[in-house]
């Protein structure tokens, strides 16, 4: 088998009956790579393992595709189109190319969370047990993490460069960086008495609102992720003194008297806390795990 890069390196893996690689590839190019093995006769099942162009491997697995368990068909069945979209939005954080995120799962969607499975060394179906979901959760929101990171540093960079423009904030302060189009980098400069700073990723929306990758921070604590109007949605982490406390998912809540976002959906507390699927109780007025998991 051959397989051709576009961009970057890749390796190419056949894997035994065993588990194990009887070869591999170790080129370090962007040419194409031959390897060649003698495999038994039977069925194999194919699975692109990795998240990027720069940085995969195609599997070839001894056996047919699995088929989903019926818990994981009718948990599926269960997900309203915005969670299906949060799915899609997760596997394409992560490089799977799963099609267009609008809660239709298609063909490109199976494959790319088979792919996304295989990663994981689990059983290839192209249905997201639950577990699996809370990982693909952890791994979407460290990787917005970086995004976001990524965002504030060159916000940072903008506010500091002498073309830097300022634009006054409806909600008291001014923001600085990079204007001119629809999304733009800058950072929060704090009115006097605020202390809750923005820098990243904003948007137009008649006023400038964070929108986009960026980091929002309070004294030592930090919310580092997607953020959306002005809340932190999508994926994301919690950080308090630079360490993660919480990754996963978040959205926005809203009651009568205010609205935030929060830990609502797949997430974990880090490194040994709960970890499942977190959700607004109106009752209690508290976010609580509604449904334990573990993903270790």
């Amino acid at each position: 088998m051959a397989l051709v890069p576009q961009n970057g390196d890749v390796d190419l893996v056949l894997l035994g009956n065993d588990g194990r690689a009887p070869l591999i590839s170790s080129h370090n190019g962007t040419a194409a790579e031959f390897i060649s093995a003698t495999l038994g006769s039977g069925t194999y099942t194919l699975a692109v393992v990795g998240n990027s162009e720069a940085a995969f491997r195609l599997a070839a697995h001894r056996g047919a595709a699995n088929k989903p368990r019926d818990a994981a068909v009718a948990l599926e069945n269960g997900w309203e189109i915005d969670e299906r979209r949060r799915v899609e939005h997760g596997l394409e954080l992560l490089g799977y190319e799963p099609g267009e995120v609008d809660g239709v799962f298609t063909g490109a969607t199976r494959t790319a969370i088979r792919a996304f499975q295989a990663s994981l060394g689990a059983p290839v179906t192209g249905w997201l047990e639950d577990s699996e979901r809370l990982k693909l959760a952890i791994a979407a929101g460290m990787t917005a993490a970086l995004r976001a990171d990524a965002a504030a540093i060159r916000a940072l960079l903008a506010a500091a460069m002498p073309m830097a423009v300022v634009v006054p904030s409806p909600n008291g302060g001014s923001v600085k960086g990079e204007f001119g189009g629809d999304l733009v980098h800058a950072i929060r400069l704090l009115a006097p008495g605020a202390r809750k700073q923005y820098k990243g990723q904003w948007r137009d929306h008649d006023d400038y609102i964070p929108d986009g990758f960026g980091v929002s921070a309070e004294d030592d604590r930090e919310w580092v992720g997607e953020f959306s109007k002005g809340y932190m949605t999508g994926y994301g982490i919690y950080r308090r003194r630079g360490q993660v406390v919480y990754v996963g998912e978040w959205d926005k809540v809203e009651t009568k008297d205010r609205s935030w976002f929060d830990t609502i959906g797949y997430g974990a507390s880090i490194p040994d806390g709960p970890s499942g699927v977190w959700v607004w109780d109106p009752d209690s007025k508290t976010i609580r795990l509604s449904r334990s998991l573990t993903y270790r």
